[in-house]
């Protein structure tokens, strides 16, 4: 399965990768006379890195569409690892390879927001992916609507605690605007079910050992919790010793995820997860490069901002 087993990478290891990735970007490598050497121009997409599985699926769907704008092609690239930094060192060498455009899978928009701007001030199309980069001047924006998710959570919680009891819940408690929309609409749903009482938000600010602790420790005070809820996708999605270790319970209690990484997978399988929530990448990805290109090629964008459609599976009854 994708994902299931990464070996850790190395500084060495990484910084090679680094290289053969801004080459990439850059294109210095590629002959005139190459069927991409021809091509007039390019749109590069850039994800948060290799070990995020949304970025699996938007790379995925981007590839699938690489000459489907013609006479720009599109170029994918991630660090091989999450790293905001990275994505803003393959963003410079994309500007200055010649992209004519920039998609980019936005996971700390505060760090992005200054390079974006100047990118975007060059005169080179910027569509942000799956998060929103909140700016003066809003940029183009391919995601999906974040409350509803956070609604769509608490339905499902409610169901998998059988609409009474108690649950537990834990949340990203950064300022990503995803986040604030989710975990807000997520806790004013939970009050339309008046039979559930819902304990105090546990917030993950990144550290997953401190998250882990919490967590452990409300399972061990609450034995027969009804169900838990992971509002933060991050959790439950990387390698198998960087993910969250959801505490086992001594009742049938079940968890509901936001995403739907290779271990939630398995866990839906096995029935520990009720259901997953996230939204469609492809619809995404798909709809940020008519975005991308439709501003790079120096036509009128009539629709600025675009919300895919989220995707419920849920595990076996």
């Amino acid at each position: 399965m994708r994902g299931a087993a990464r070996m850790p990478v190395t500084r060495a290891v990484w910084q090679a990768v680094m290289s053969a990735a801004l080459a990439a970007v850059a294109g210095c490598d590629e002959p005139p006379d190459s069927p991409r050497g021809r091509v007039q121009g390019f749109i590069t997409v850039i994800g948060v890195g290799e070990d995020d599985s949304a970025w699996q699926s938007l790379r995925q769907a981007a590839e699938s569409r690489a000459d489907h704008y013609p006479p720009l092609s599109v170029r994918t690239v991630a660090p091989p690892a999450r790293s905001t930094e990275a994505q803003i060192r393959l963003v410079r060498a994309a500007q200055r390879g010649g992209a004519r455009g920039i998609c980019v899978q936005v996971d700390q928009p505060a760090v992005l927001l200054r390079e974006l701007e100047l990118v975007r001030a060059a005169g080179i199309a910027v569509v942000t992916l799956v998060s929103p980069v909140p700016s003066k001047l809003p940029f183009l924006h391919s995601g999906f609507d974040a409350a509803a998710q956070g609604a769509a959570l608490a339905d499902l919680t409610a169901e998998a605690a059988g609409r009474r009891g108690l649950i537990a819940f834990v949340q990203a408690s950064g300022p990503n605007p995803i986040d604030v929309q989710t975990r807000e609409a997520f806790a004013r749903r939970m009050t339309s079910h008046p039979s559930i009482q819902v304990l105090p938000g546990m917030d993950h600010d990144g550290n997953l050992r401190d998250t882990q602790a919490r967590v452990d420790a409300c399972a061990e005070r609450f034995p027969r919790l009804s169900a838990w809820a992971f509002l933060d996708r991050r959790l439950l999605d990387g390698a198998a010793d960087a993910v969250l270790r959801v505490p086992p319970t001594e009742s049938s209690a079940r968890f509901v995820s936001a995403g739907l990484s290779p271990l939630v997978r398995q866990r839906l399988d096995d029935g520990a997860c009720f259901a997953a929530v996230e939204p469609d990448y492809e619809h995404i990805m798909r709809h940020g490069l008519d975005l991308c290109a439709t501003m790079a090629q120096g036509l009128l964008v009539t629709t600025k901002v675009y919300d895919a459609p989220l995707i419920v599976t849920r595990g076996p009854r």
